[in-house]
Parts: C-alpha cells; sequence; structure tokens
C-alpha cells in the first residue's frame, strides 16, 4: 500500500478492475478471433478494414479500462494485462488444436509481435480514459 499526500492508503481496486477489463476484453476478442479462424466463419470486414476495426476494439478496451482506472501511469498494467490475455488465448488454442496454429512464423514470435502492436492502443487508449476520467471529476 502507498500513502497518498493526505496520510490515507492508496486503494489498489481501480487499477485492478481496470486491468481486469481488459484481460476480459482482450481475451474474449482474441477467443472469437481464433474460434472463428479456426471454424472458418464469415469475416465482416477484410483486409485495411479489418485491421481498423481491431486497433479500435484495441482503443476501445484501453479506453474503458482507463475510465474505470482513473490513474494514467496504470497503462502498462493494462498493456500486461492484455498480453497475458493474448498468451492464455494462444495456449488455450494451441491445446485444443495443436496442429491448427501454425504458420510462417512460430508462435512466440507471434504472440511478441502482436504484443508490442497492441502497446500503441490500448495503452493510448487507457492514458486517454484516464485523463477523460479525471477531467470530467475536476469539472463536476
Amino acid at each position: 500500500m502507498r500513502v497518498s499526500q493526505d496520510g490515507r492508503a492508496g486503494r489498489p481496486g481501480r487499477p485492478l478492475a481496470g486491468a481486469a477489463v481488459a484481460f476480459a476484453g482482450i481475451l474474449a476478442f482474441w477467443a472469437y478471433a481464433i474460434w472463428s479462424a479456426q471454424n472458418d466463419a464469415p469475416r465482416p470486414f477484410q483486409g485495411t478494414a479489418a485491421v481498423l476495426v481491431v486497433i479500435a476494439l484495441w482503443l476501445l478496451i484501453g479506453l474503458v479500462a482507463g475510465l474505470i482506472s482513473k490513474r494514467m501511469r496504470d497503462a502498462l498494467v493494462t498493456w500486461a494485462a492484455s498480453i497475458a490475455a493474448l498468451t492464455l488465448a494462444v495456449l488455450v488454442a494451441n491445446v485444443v488444436e495443436p496442429d491448427r496454429l501454425t504458420g510462417d512464423m512460430p508462435v512466440e514470435a507471434s504472440v511478441a509481435f502482436t504484443a508490442i502492436a497492441m502497446l500503441p492502443p490500448v495503452a493510448g487508449g487507457h492514458v486517454f480514459g484516464a485523463w477523460a476520467a479525471r477531467r470530467s471529476r475536476r469539472q463536476a
């Protein structure tokens, strides 16, 4: 526990709740993405539109986590929770169908690349959400 300037102990509830929202959102996103790829489900977006939708979803997940957390410095915690969700989704998919996640790139490299790609939208969305939450609190 940290002690704030007025002597009260800080509560880890909000940062953990923000991280939990990011974890659940990213896990649901990747679970659906992997499931739809394995079952050849129709995709409503293709090409550049699909990439933009993915980035928008990651940004939205980070935004909601930031609105809950209300602290900009928790953006990396939100990103770490997103990486944990991504890793869990890939591990579960690999256990369910080990032959399905094969390609030109090793799975570990793919997870690392995706984790790096998730940093700007997830952490940026978190920072923007925390800024908006703090700004609305000051105006109230």
